[in-house]
C-alpha cells in the first residue's frame, strides 16, 4: 500500500512540474508578444512612366523590403531584414505591393518597430527610392510627392527621369549600386548579371564616343566570361583595342585576350 502511495505521489509530482513549465512557458509567450512592436504599411498600386512622355516603362524593376530595428550599444541598428519583394512592371508600367504588418519579435524596449524601404529603377532612367520609418508617414509623406494621393487609394505615379548625358547615367549607376547593395540582401544571380549586362550595354548604345566607354565593354566581356562566353567576351575586347587604341582600357582587354588564347 505504502509502494502505491509513494508511486501515485512521484506522477503527481511530476504532473505538477510539467504544469509548472507550461505555465512559465506560455507566460514568458505572452509577455513577449505584448513588447513586441510592429510596423504596419498599406497596399501600393503603382504606375511607371517616362517622365517626358509620359509613356509606360514596362519591366521596370520594384524593390521592397521590411526590416526591424533594433538599440544597440551605438544607437539605432538593424534588427534584420523581416521579408523582401523583388518585381517587375507589367507592360502597361503597373505594379503593386501587398499591404503587410510586420512584427518585430524583439521585445521592447530593444526592438522598436521597423521601416519599409521601396526602389524603382530601370535601364538608362533616374531611379527612385522610399524610406518610411513609421506607420503614420504613409498618411503624411511630406517629402514624396508619389505617396501623397496613397489614401485616396488612387494609382500612384512613380515619373522616372531618361538619362541623356554619360556622366549623369555613370553616377546614377554608381549611387544605385551603393544603395541597393546595401540595402539587400544582393544575390548576384543570373538575372542580375543579365540586368547589369543590359545596363552596361545601354551606355554603349547611347554614348559610343565616350572616354568612360572601354570601362564598360570591359564589364560586359567579364559578364560575357562568367556566363562561359568567350566568343563575346573576345568581341568587346577586340572592340575596345579598335575604338579606343592607346586607353588604359586597351592594355587590359589585351591582357585577356591572352588569357582567352588569342594572339594579336
Amino acid at each position: 500500500m505504502s509502494d502505491s502511495n509513494a508511486s501515485t505521489r512521484k506522477v503527481s509530482s511530476i504532473s505538477m512540474k510539467r504544469k509548472a513549465i507550461v505555465i512559465v512557458v506560455v507566460t514568458i509567450a505572452v509577455l513577449l508578444f505584448i513588447t513586441c512592436t510592429t510596423l504596419k504599411t498599406p497596399e501600393i498600386k503603382g504606375l511607371v512612366l517616362d517622365a517626358e512622355t509620359g509613356q509606360p516603362i514596362a519591366d521596370a524593376r520594384i524593390y521592397a523590403k521590411w526590416e526591424r530595428k533594433m538599440i544597440g550599444f551605438g544607437g539605432e541598428t538593424s534588427g534584420g531584414i523581416e521579408k523582401e519583394l523583388r518585381s517587375k512592371t507589367k507592360a502597361d508600367g503597373t505594379f503593386s505591393i501587398p499591404g503587410r504588418t510586420m512584427i518585430n519579435f524583439i521585445p521592447s524596449p530593444i526592438g522598436i518597430g521597423g521601416f519599409f524601404y521601396m526602389i524603382v529603377y530601370t535601364h538608362g532612367y533616374k531611379f527612385k527610392s522610399f524610406t518610411f520609418y513609421e506607420e503614420k508617414a504613409f498618411g503624411h509623406p511630406r517629402h514624396y510627392e508619389e505617396f501623397k494621393k496613397l489614401n485616396e487609394n488612387k494609382v500612384l505615379m512613380f515619373k522616372l527621369e531618361k538619362i541623356k548625358d554619360p556622366e549623369t547615367y555613370d553616377k546614377n549607376r554608381y549611387d544605385f549600386n551603393g544603395e541597393y547593395s546595401f540595402n539587400t540582401h544582393y544575390r548576384e544571380s543570373k538575372e542580375d548579371l543579365i540586368y547589369d549586362l543590359v545596363d552596361y550595354q545601354t551606355f554603349v548604345d547611347r554614348f559610343p564616343t565616350h572616354k568612360k566607354l572601354p570601362g564598360y565593354r570591359l564589364a560586359i566581356g567579364t559578364i560575357y566570361e562568367g556566363m562561359k562566353n568567350k566568343e563575346k567576351a573576345k568581341l568587346q575586347y577586340e572592340r575596345i583595342i579598335k575604338d579606343f587604341p592607346d586607353s588604359s582600357g586597351a592594355k587590359e582587354a589585351r591582357k585577356r585576350l591572352e588569357k582567352l588564347g588569342v594572339t594579336r
